[in-house]
């Protein structure tokens, strides 16, 4: 081993020593292949470069894009500095007899099999996947610690795959208003692996590297929020063939008092839950956010009045000035949204913009007969030319598709004051058959909107009869899911309802009974109708399985709708029935009830296989608009 030398830091001399090692040599004259993250050199690979250069190495830089294995002949060593992206390099160095020195690239030892690898859960099982645009689009767990101090975080999970890396963000006991400052992220590669590296948002520097750590002051309860930070950052130059995402994986979370410690392969085994005390109220999983209500596209068009969606307290209703359709308006009076990255909802990096969080979301959902290209424009009120004038929209969720995540819409006066259609940013969307989503973010206080006007993007009459205020407005819809919407009864002979989520499709997502307890017995789930009064036609959707035909019913305060049975299908498609003109008034419950059958067909554990009476939502349509 070479004398230590004075002045120079220990781990830059073992990292001279490991160069000379693997090159087989003590005095250099070697020449050393560096590869680097780009073809321009980043500050820390120049000052590698003329550290290698400094210990009398010939020096060879190469784009690890750019790098195959017959490149690496000829030299005595490659050394690959930390900058250098996992996607450029993955699979590339598996098969060179040449050494390698990992400058800090852990993540590449796991790809070398210097590590083991971890198991892949499958997304059913164990695994979370978080699709980037989705309405939810961060995780909440409530974890009991029983010793203070400081906990470094360890995620197992991998990013969307070759468009580039995902950066969820960490935040710690700071909700329910997290900011910016009181979170890090940490970067996903396209590889299943630990990571624990992060960066944080400061003033001198976006990706400031930061520890990874979370402090825990007290014992007891606290919250772990993982949240979409940065959306995934586009590699080609090429631009990307959607605007949409990937999604990214997370598999594990380990938070470690020893600083010392690293996962292997799938890491520690899952901490029970032992004997602790139950998380207060306020920790319990919480639904998502949605209003009830869906308006169905007739003729090509629907207009629909803003202040009958259901929304958050920052929309306001507001009746001064007049000149608005129906009973009122709504006006955005939450904080301004024009480049606030703080808190955990919307956020799309590329554009700089945050929108808030689902819950502050005006939420306009459409039932669509006609796919196609559809336009979306708001009768608003604002007071000044700027300043109060725009709002964003988008939709989320969506893939295959060029739409942005989120664009700009607003109005200048053009029009002079009062209430008028938009002047500029129109939203385009491609609308499909069955139910859709956009929604209105909040962007500029004082924004009111009084109507909501969608029409067929190539259908002139139609725009002319949406933008008419004339025009009667639709009537809502109400679609129901079955997992968010219904509450599981518990009384009489009914046996309980379980939450079937095991398909990574969430429109299978299902309550369905236990058919290995409760074979033939009936579970029963029930909400309570708080919309308009009137005639409606009551759709169940539900699920056919090839193992049994489940009876399905229906019940509007107790009375009896009527009942069906599934239609017998081998491939467990979606199914449905429609009872027409069903008279409901607000206050109403209504509950729908399912079993457990076997048809015999399908063996299992030495009898016959047994459905399990899913289904997934309710739709009530006001009659005669289905």
């Amino acid at each position: 081993a070479p004398a230590p030398q004075p002045g120079v830091p220990a781990f830059q001399q073992l990292f001279d020593a490991a160069v000379r090692w693997a090159a087989g040599s003590t005095a250099g004259g070697e020449r050393v292949l560096l590869l680097t993250n780009s073809r321009k050199l980043a500050p820390p690979e120049q000052a590698l470069l003329a550290r290698l250069e400094g210990a009398g190495f010939a020096v060879v830089p190469l784009d690890a894009t750019a790098f195959t294995p017959e490149r690496a002949t000829g030299a005595a060593v490659i050394v690959v500095p930390i900058s250098v992206r996992i996607e450029k390099l993955a699979g590339k160095l598996r098969h060179v007899a040449v050494p390698v020195v990992l400058a800090g690239k852990d993540h590449l030892a796991t790809d070398l099999a210097l590590t083991p690898a971890p198991a892949i859960s499958p997304p059913e099982a164990n695994a979370m996947l978080i699709r980037a645009g989705k309405w939810t689009d961060h995780l909440s767990y409530a974890i009991h610690f029983t010793t203070p101090g400081d906990y470094q975080v360890w995620l197992l999970g991998q990013s969307g795959g070759s468009a580039g890396s995902d950066e969820p963000k960490i935040f710690f006991d700071h909700a329910p208003e997290p900011r910016s400052d009181h979170s890090f992220e940490m970067r996903l590669e396209p590889t299943l692996r630990w990571i624990s590296r992060a960066t944080a948002r400061k003033a001198e520097n976006r990706k400031t590297p930061v520890a990874a750590v979370v402090r825990v002051d007290k014992p007891g309860w606290h919250t772990l929020v993982i949240a979409k930070g940065s959306e995934p950052e586009h590699h080609t130059p090429e631009p990307p063939p959607t605007y949409r995402f990937p999604n990214w994986r997370l598999d594990k979370i380990v938070l470690s008092l020893d600083p010392d410690f690293t996962p292997q392969g799938d890491g520690p085994a899952e901490t029970a839950n032992g004997a602790v005390p139950a998380p207060p109220a306020e920790m319990f999983a919480q639904s998502e956010f949605r209003p009830r209500q869906a308006w169905s596209l007739k003729d090509g068009h629907v207009a629909i009045e803003a202040e009958q969606i259901d929304h958050h307290s920052h929309w306001a209703e507001a009746k001064e000035p007049r000149g608005f359709t129906g009973e009122s308006y709504l006006e955005w009076r939450g904080p301004a949204r024009s480049r606030s990255i703080e808190g955990l909802g919307g956020n799309n990096d590329h554009l700089h913009v945050r929108q808030g969080s689902p819950e502050e979301w005006l939420i306009v959902r459409l039932l669509v007969e006609q796919p196609g290209a559809y336009l979306l424009d708001l009768r608003n009120h604002h007071r000044e030319a700027d300043g109060d004038n725009d709002v964003w929209v988008g939709r989320p969720g969506v893939r295959a598709t060029r739409e942005k995540p989120i664009v700009r819409m607003g109005d200048s006066l053009r029009d002079g004051p009062g209430f008028t259609w938009l002047d500029w940013g129109v939203a385009r969307f491609d609308l499909f058959a069955g139910l859709n989503e956009v929604y209105i973010g909040g962007r500029s206080p004082g924004f009111g909107i009084d109507r909501i006007a969608v029409y067929a993007a190539d259908n002139p009459e139609a725009r002319t009869s949406a933008l008419d205020i004339k025009t009667p407005v639709a009537s809502p819809s109400y679609v129901l899911e079955a997992l968010r919407d219904f509450t599981s009864v518990a009384e009489g002979d009914f046996v309980p309802y379980y939450r079937d989520v095991r398909s990574t499709d969430a429109s299978r997502h299902a309550l369905a009974v236990d058919a290995k307890q409760h074979k033939g017995a009936f579970a029963a789930a029930r909400t309570r109708f708080d919309g308009v009064a009137g005639d409606y036609d009551l759709t169940v959707a539900t699920l056919s399985e090839n193992d049994g035909e489940s009876t399905y019913r229906v019940r509007i305060d107790g009375k009896l709708v009527g009942d069906f049975r599934n239609p017998a299908r081998t491939d467990g498609s979606p199914a449905a029935h429609t009872w027409t003109k069903v008279v409901l008034k607000p206050g109403d419950t209504i509950q729908v009830e399912s079993n457990t059958h076997s048809n015999g067909k399908i063996p299992e554990a030495g009898g016959s296989a047994w459905a399990r009476g899913r289904w997934t939502g309710l739709t009530l349509v006001p009659n005669g608009r289905r």
